[in-house]
């Protein structure tokens, strides 16, 4: 639907002509009159939705603690039973946000106090959590990934199985690719299962720095790669060899010391995954 913006400022006729529409913040009514879509709410775990919360309060100056947060007369409510009640406050023009740290974590003893604040928010996300489990356990088998010989290529025009990823650009110079981030691991997983040794090459086409290119580690069905960079046009690309068992999914994983940018900090631009 191109550059990501709050769904209330679409008209519910410019929606109309999706089938899946996801938002942050709710979404507009659509279909005829007296049709009801399909709606699916994710529930977080309560102390770790208001950890995340707490640093999307438009502070005045730092932040409180997030001790003092839980506390707070106006803003502590957001820990309070938030997603049973489902308040939302939308900011204001040109109010601030803070981001944590990288891995900054709050203390387990707080989180457990979040926790207390909000036992309708526990009971939902454990209920919800039952339901999901009784509900994937009646799913019946996924088709197995077929078998293949060598060579395999994947390229990012395709679709994605993994998590860690942007969604897909197209650049003259590059072709398709897409970006890790906005965390420091990526994976994804190849719909085919070759068996015996193969040479992967990764091409990365772009990076956020050299210093992330170089500080790359892989892994190939859970067992981490060592790898060497070659030269490719444009970029570079990532080879290491590897023993492919076919009795596991073909998984790829990616992890960078550190991603950059703003506002989405991203690391590599992956152009196609190859397998000889």
């Amino acid at each position: 639907m191109g550059p990501q913006r709050h769904l209330e400022e679409y008209a519910p006729e410019a929606l109309s002509r999706y089938e899946v529409i996801a938002g942050h913040h709710g979404i507009l009514p659509l279909g005829a009159p007296g049709e009801l879509p399909q709606v699916v709410t994710i529930l977080r775990e309560p102390a770790a939705r208001a950890w995340s919360h707490y640093w999307a309060v438009p502070w005045a100056a730092e932040p409180l603690a997030f001790a003092d947060f839980l506390d707070h007369p106006v803003y502590g409510w957001a820990a309070r039973d938030y997603q049973a009640c489902w308040l939302g406050v939308p900011p204001a023009p040109g109010e601030a946000r803070w981001k944590p740290a990288p891995g900054a974590s709050a203390p387990e003893r707080e989180l457990a106090a979040a926790r207390r604040r909000s036992p309708l928010d526990v009971a939902l996300h454990e209920r919800a959590g039952h339901g999901l489990d009784r509900a994937l356990s009646t799913l019946p088998a996924l088709p197995a990934d077929r078998l293949v010989a060598l060579p395999y290529r994947q390229t990012m025009a395709e679709p994605l199985c993994g998590t860690g990823w942007y969604g897909r650009v197209h650049t003259p110079d590059a072709g398709w690719h897409r970006w890790t981030g906005p965390g420091l691991r990526s994976w994804v997983r190849l719909p085919v299962r070759p068996a015996g040794p193969a040479r992967l090459a990764l091409a990365i086409v772009s990076a956020c720095d050299d210093d992330a290119v170089r500080s790359l580690r892989l892994a190939v069905q859970g067992r981490h790669l060592a790898h060497v960079l070659e030269p490719r046009r444009p970029g570079v690309a990532a080879v290491a060899e590897v023993e492919l068992d076919p009795r596991s999914p073909l998984t790829i994983e990616l992890e960078v010391a550190h991603t950059r940018g703003e506002p989405e900090p991203a690391g590599l631009a992956i152009g196609e995954i190859a397998l000889s």
